[in-house]
Order: structure tokens, then C-alpha cells, then sequence
């Protein structure tokens, strides 16, 4: 069998643990977080970083820590601008931390764990800050704030708890 002939196995991989195994195994319950794992997993397949069960598990459940500390980076582009964000998923309100001038999410990192467990967790670095993009010329609070609901519109989120720090 030729190569053009196996498509599936080039672009589907065997997937190599299933999301009831990801629940049981790392203690989850049912929800977004389950099917970020099993992306994140299947990913790692593509690149070569995993290649068999037990390092799909490990996979799984380092990449589950690192989510749950907002240490995964995630970009959106709103209003022309690439803004980076960090996520901790969870099941109750949704809870945006805003960074001041000219730091970025990793002020908020002592506090995560000490927010409730069930918040939905949101951390964006501003436009010009940390990870996201610095786009040429000046730049309002107002196109900032614009970013932070384009951000919201991208997660579908209608409502949020806003917190910030000094220009947060």
C-alpha cells in the first residue's frame, strides 16, 4: 500500500488515549479540560513528542499542570493585533485578571492557586505586553479594553469578573 494511500494515518494518528482514561487516570471530571488534553495529546503525536500510551498519559497530565497554573499561552487576533492568553479552565464564573503598565499575566501567578478552584481563569497580556503583539504607533486604555471584549467574544463569554492592576 502506497504512502498517498494511507491518508488517514497521515492526518488522523491512532489516538493513543481516550478521554474516559484522561478522566479516570488524572482525576478529572467531564469537561473542556478533557478535550484540551486530548488536542494537546494529539498534537504531541504530530510532532513526534509522544508515541505510545504511558507518554500520552505523562503528556497529559504535565500539560494539565501547566493548565491549570495558566502556563499554556494561546493567541487570538482582535482589532488587527495578535493578543496572547493563558487560561485555567474551569467550571464557575469566568474571571479576567488584567495586568498593569509594563508587566504582563505573571503578576497574577502567586495568585492563581489561591483563587477558587472551580473559577474560570482568563489572563490576557495586553497589546504591547508580554507575549502579545507590540504593533506600530501608540495605543489607547480604550483599544486595550476593545482587545480585552474582543478576547471575551472569542471564548464566548457574555459576562465576566474584571480585576486589574494599576492600568489593568
Amino acid at each position: 500500500e502506497a504512502w498517498w494511500e494511507k491518508t488517514d494515518e497521515l492526518i488522523l494518528p491512532p489516538q493513543l488515549v481516550s478521554g474516559h482514561e484522561l478522566m479516570e487516570k488524572l482525576s478529572i471530571a467531564p469537561g473542556p479540560e478533557v478535550g484540551r488534553l486530548l488536542e494537546a495529546v494529539r498534537e504531541a503525536q504530530v510532532t513526534k513528542e509522544v508515541s505510545d500510551h504511558q507518554g500520552a498519559l505523562d503528556y497529559a497530565r504535565s500539560y494539565l499542570e501547566k493548565l491549570q497554573q495558566g502556563e499554556i499561552k494561546e493567541v487570538v487576533y482582535v482589532n488587527d493585533n495578535k493578543l496572547a492568553f493563558f487560561q485555567r479552565p474551569g467550571r464557575g464564573v469566568p474571571v479576567i485578571l488584567i495586568h498593569g503598565y509594563p508587566l504582563d499575566h505573571s503578576i497574577w501567578r502567586n495568585l492563581i492557586p489561591l483563587l477558587d478552584k472551580d473559577a474560570h481563569l482568563i489572563l490576557p497580556d495586553l497589546r504591547g505586553h508580554g507575549a502579545s503583539q507590540v504593533p506600530a504607533g501608540t495605543y489607547s486604555i480604550d483599544q486595550m479594553a476593545d482587545d480585552v471584549a474582543g478576547l471575551m467574544d472569542f471564548l464566548s463569554i457574555r459576562q465576566a469578573i474584571l480585576v486589574g492592576h494599576s492600568l489593568g
